[in-house]
């Protein structure tokens, strides 16, 4: 029965979540009426204001592999000590939720241990990727 109604409830959600996304409105501004003020050193085209090639200002631009590389191991990085936090999350539930059964608690135990030593190594090995590139990559301490 517990299942049952979970399943109903998640279906209503996704199905009230994808209904009512459309009624959702839009506000605009009431269009301004007198002459139009850009930032300093642009000038406006047809009442607005242009804006000059915004793609440099915002790609990252790299210089070698070994940038690329640094970011690659910590967008890794990020994502499992992310997923180490999570676990540890579910291991915390599974033992809140154990309610003094021993192997519940025993595999809860088990399962907040080996997230606490993963965030451990992920911390670890941040520093060592840090610590590398501030030595290859910038040339220096």
């Amino acid at each position: 029965m517990k299942q049952k109604t979970k399943y109903i409830i998640l279906t209503a959600l996704v199905i009230s979540f994808f209904a009512l996304g459309p009624l959702a409105r839009v506000a605009y501004a009431d269009p301004p009426t007198g002459p139009v003020t850009c930032v300093d050193g642009v000038t406006p085209v047809d009442g607005k204001c242009p804006i000059a090639n915004p793609a440099p200002a915002y790609l990252v631009t790299f210089t070698n592999f070994k940038e690329v590389l640094v970011l690659i191991i910590n967008i890794l990085l990020y994502f499992s000590g992310a997923i180490a936090v999570i676990f540890l999350v579910i291991g915390g539930y599974k033992y809140v939720a154990s309610r003094g059964n021993e192997e519940a608690m025993e595999s809860a135990k088990k399962t907040i241990s080996s997230a606490v030593i993963g965030i451990v190594i992920i911390l670890m090995a941040y520093a060592i990727v840090t610590i590398v590139n501030n030595i290859i990559v910038n040339k220096g301490p």
